[in-house]
């Protein structure tokens, strides 16, 4: 088939203009030398994203807004050796946006349009009168938590490097221009009647008659009913928690470097990454997050440093990521009825091989 795009350069684009400012205030008290307390509070704009499309107009999502402070103190200990931070967090956001719609929402949506229309139900004006785009869906977020960082040299020859960090996040307002949308549409399909609506055939049987949708979807019910799924299962963490939110975090990597011996030039380094499980799904009897599977990831690393001349070093590292190769997935997102919805992959075994000149 030959396709043709017809583009008006007459009609001048829609411009959309957004503006927005920000503050920011840190405090930073240091009465020792080895102790210091930290306050910083902020406002932030985000930017707009012309790839985020929400209802009801099909248009960019309007920018982001926010605001957060974190306060705590820093520790400079074995004469500058060990450097030690922790602090607590709290952000608010709104008009965040995430993707889900357009599987979820646009795809049903057209094929019931495009149903109705086959069978002469409708015209391709009030078909396209009721097309949607979009791809995304708003919400807002309150979050708070706590950071550890500890960065130190216990000895000359021997580091470390540690993080953790807990956080606990709830969603509110979750896709208040979708569930505005929806329900008006469904009404709208059920005036067709149930026949068209379940699909019946002449002896009665929903899914066997004439308006089946070209999904494999055998009805536009199912279709909506797909729609309404995705709301609900959304919408379940409203007040509760964070959709793929991950509560606790750590990593560890110490390494060692020879400078005497039979490994001189030579340095070894080991690290673990955990991963705590995501929030999955929602106990609505118990309005409490039903979280997935953990993960521990081991890294490993090795490298060589030698003279080439007395102007040149060469160095030679080698970097093993997943060292033992994990490969458990990571249950990413649960249906309220327990099944399996989304998954993630661990990323396999990875090694990395640098040569660096230094002069």
């Amino acid at each position: 088939n030959n396709q043709r795009i017809v583009v008006d350069y007459d009609t001048p684009p829609q411009r959309f203009e957004y503006s927005g400012g920000t503050t920011t205030l840190g405090i930073v008290v240091k009465p020792t030398d080895w102790l210091s307390f930290l306050y910083n509070d902020s406002d932030n704009q985000g930017l707009p994203d012309v790839n985020r499309i929400v209802l009801p107009d099909s248009t960019f999502a309007d920018p982001s807004e926010g605001e957060g402070k974190d306060y705590g103190l820093m520790l400079n200990l074995l004469e500058g050796r060990m450097f030690i931070r922790a602090a607590k967090f709290e952000s608010s956001m709104i008009g965040l946006t995430a993707f889900g719609n357009r599987g979820n929402v646009e795809t049903p949506n057209n094929r019931i349009l495009e149903t109705l229309l086959n069978a002469g139900l409708i015209t391709q004006a009030e078909s396209d009168a009721r097309e949607v785009v979009t791809n995304c869906y708003t919400f807002g977020r309150d979050s708070e938590g706590y950071e550890f960082e500890l960065t130190g040299n216990i000895t000359d020859n021997w580091s470390i490097r540690l993080n953790y960090s807990e956080t606990d996040r709830v969603q509110y307002n979750i896709m208040p221009e979708v569930l505005a949308w929806y329900p008006e549409q469904d009404a709208w399909w059920k005036t067709f009647g149930d026949d068209v609506y379940y699909n019946r055939d002449d002896e009665g049987v929903d899914e066997a008659g004439p308006y089946e949708p070209p999904s494999g979807f055998d009805s536009i019910y199912l279709e909506s009913d797909r729609i309404k799924r995705y709301l609900d299962n959304t919408t379940a963490f409203e007040g509760v928690g964070d959709q793929g939110s991950r509560s606790k975090s750590a990593n560890v990597f110490t390494s060692y470097r020879f400078t005497d011996g039979p490994l001189r030039g030579f340095n070894f380094g080991a690290g673990v990454r955990y991963n705590g499980p995501l929030s999955v799904a929602v106990d609505l009897a118990n309005e409490s997050i039903i979280w997935g599977n953990s993960t521990t990831i081991y890294d490993f690393m090795a490298g060589y440093r030698t003279k080439l001349n007395d102007k040149m070093d060469i160095r030679f590292q080698l970097n093993i990521r997943n060292l033992f190769d994990e490969d458990e997935y990571t249950i990413a997102g649960l249906q309220l009825d327990g099944r399996l919805d989304r998954i993630a992959l661990q990323t396999p075994r990875e090694f990395q091989f640098r040569t660096t000149l230094s002069w």
